[in-house]
């Protein structure tokens, strides 16, 4: 009977989780689990009731319960790290958002480059502006299509000390 409770607790929480993670599909696919579980759980204890079965395998049912909590533990203990996890995204995005802000309004000319392809991976608007090349024509550069040779070796080394 305890077991048949934790099941069915079990399910309504990973119905809960849909809110917190989008995951609609996931979730109710593991809530469907949680209630065939505990409907065989009841149809067993249906046919105990009826005398339709023989003596009860002691052992068994422990171990059925066991893994019943455990599951149902597991349930409950999930959903702070998903709430964790969405407080570190959004942390993330504002930090994102305060970055944007600041590399697009600079005057400064920023340039982000991919070690150790020289890539240009993010480019400023400033940058543009000094180059005299369109952002989009940017990120398909390298920096050594805007350098020249001999400039290669000390920014190649201001790269190393980094």
């Amino acid at each position: 009977m305890l077991s048949i409770g934790l099941q069915t607790a079990a399910a309504v929480l990973s119905l809960r989780l849909i809110k917190l993670t989008h995951h609609k599909i996931t979730w109710s696919l593991i809530a469907i689990g949680f209630i065939a579980m505990s409907s065989r759980r009841m149809i067993a204890l249906n046919a105990y009731l009826c005398g339709e079965l023989g003596p009860v395998n002691y052992p068994m049912e422990l171990i059925g319960l066991l893994i019943s909590m455990v599951m149902f533990a597991g349930m409950i203990r999930i959903a702070p790290i998903f709430r964790r996890m969405n407080a570190a995204y959004q942390w993330m995005e504002e930090r994102e958002a305060k970055y944007r802000t600041l590399h697009d309004s600079t005057f400064d000319a920023l340039l982000a480059v991919q070690y150790p392809l020289g890539q240009i991976i993010e480019a400023n608007q400033a940058a543009s502006n000094l180059l005299h090349y369109h952002k989009s024509e940017l990120l398909k550069m390298t920096y050594q299509d805007i350098t020249v040779p001999e400039d290669w070796p000390a920014l190649e080394a201001n790269v190393h000390e980094r």
